[in-house]
């Protein structure tokens, strides 16, 4: 699922360096010999007798957890539960059953780290560069997006037969061309080529007038808008806002098109970059096994039928929070283990080219005789991380600035 955000392995938060910080001065040796030493023959220079207490300096002193938080530039969970989403989609689209955890933290994930890094660059600079970010984004997700999308286009012209199919896709291209295809798109269908573009597609739509809000209106402002657009998109899917949407209508289409948890995730970074907001929180997730808690809730959630869509968006936005509150928190190091970072680093690979390496995977099994779910799910997971970790090592990394690349993932 489209992660984004665009957003590498422990994801810088910061731009620009962090205020330096001054360890205190060693104590000056005070053995024989020294200046300092009452036997030595030069005594040191007294002390006006007027001058105040030292007091300790801002440097030394232990910080608030709020204040730890606003100085972190790395999340280091992030990738462990981008990995833990990936699998999710992975497993959704071999396996079946309830789905929709994996996109719904993807989506999570990607208001709440956008939101921080622009809301932590509008404090640092007084502003948000809405353009640079724009550009950024590009570079990050736009290469390996419409590289993949010219490959849909080869081998649905090569190898798919003529059919509703086929034809669908060729019409669908522009909506895909132009990250549309959540609202131009009959994602319901028997078989809809390329449908997963829906939540890049949602996310693109989003940030492309997030950035400015957050430029131009304040904090406050920005959630309250966020908490209006969460209560409409919440309405409008239990069939709540008929009278003002009507069903079919361009103006439901477009209200169903907003992607509640990723607003969500947005809401929670404007509430921990608030000192308030911040402390509220900690004082009801901060405790270092909650994560493991939330963890286990979600994936009882995630296997139930029926389960409400805004209880797994709380949950999860719960242990997103719980992640990133405090960095020792119990899943930390079970999200910090290499190859777990490694697949969250190159999700979005995995996500673009998990639905071709499934389809292989299934072809190939069922020449075998080998019609197993299971292991449709571990072939496809190793054939798509192995096809991401070479487009992220040597194709995705050329579009990124020379400090942002990786040279090994």
């Amino acid at each position: 699922m489209a992660q984004d955000p665009t957003i590498r392995s422990r994801q810088e938060l910061d731009e620009g360096p962090l205020p330096r910080q001054v360890a205190p001065a060693e104590s000056a040796p005070r053995g024989p010999g020294s200046l300092l030493d009452p036997r030595s023959e030069v005594p040191p220079r007294p002390r006006p007798p007027t001058s105040p207490a030292r007091l300790p300096s801002a440097a030394t002193a232990e910080l608030t957890p709020h204040a730890a938080f606003l100085a972190r530039r790395t999340f280091t969970a992030l990738d462990g539960l981008r990995a833990i989403g990936i699998l999710a989609v992975v497993w959704h689209h071999t396996l079946g059953g309830p789905g929709r955890l994996g996109a719904s933290l993807f989506f999570l994930l990607s208001g709440f780290l956008v939101t921080t890094i622009l809301v932590r660059e509008r404090a640092r600079k007084g502003s948000i560069d809405v353009l640079r970010f724009r550009t950024r984004r590009a570079r990050r997700l736009y290469p390996l997006y419409f590289t993949v999308l010219a490959g849909y286009t080869g081998l649905v012209a090569l190898v798919e037969q003529a059919g509703p199919a086929r034809a669908d896709f060729f019409a669908h291209l522009p909506a895909f061309a132009t990250f549309t295809s959540n609202l131009f798109v009959d994602l319901e269908g028997e078989r809809t080529i390329f449908y997963f573009a829906w939540s890049l597609a949602a996310q693109e739509q989003f940030y492309l007038l997030w950035p400015w809000l957050l430029k131009r209106l304040s904090a406050r402002a920005c959630s309250t808008g966020l908490v209006a657009l969460l209560a409409a998109a919440y309405l409008t899917r239990m069939h709540g806002l008929e009278l003002v949407l009507p069903p079919g209508s361009r103006a439901e289409a477009l209200m169903m098109s907003v992607m509640p948890a990723l607003a969500l995730g947005a809401l929670l970074g404007l509430a921990l970059n608030a000192r308030r907001g911040f402390d509220t929180l900690y004082g009801v997730l901060g405790s270092r096994w909650t994560s493991a808690a939330l963890l286990a809730v979600a994936l009882l959630l995630w296997r139930t039928q029926g389960v409400p869509e805004p209880c797994m968006h709380v949950v999860l936005c719960a242990l997103t929070a719980a992640c990133v509150l405090r960095e020792d928190h119990l899943l930390a190091h079970l999200l910090r283990l290499p190859v777990v970072v490694h697949i969250g680093t190159v999700s979005y690979g995995i996500y673009l080219t998990h639905m071709l390496c499934h389809n292989a995977a299934e072809r190939a099994l069922a020449r075998l005789g080998l019609d197993l779910g299971v292991l449709d799910f571990a072939l496809t997971t190793l054939l798509a991380i192995g096809a991401a970790t070479l487009s992220h090592r040597y194709f995705e990394n050329r579009f990124l600035p020379p400090e942002k690349r990786r040279q090994r993932v």
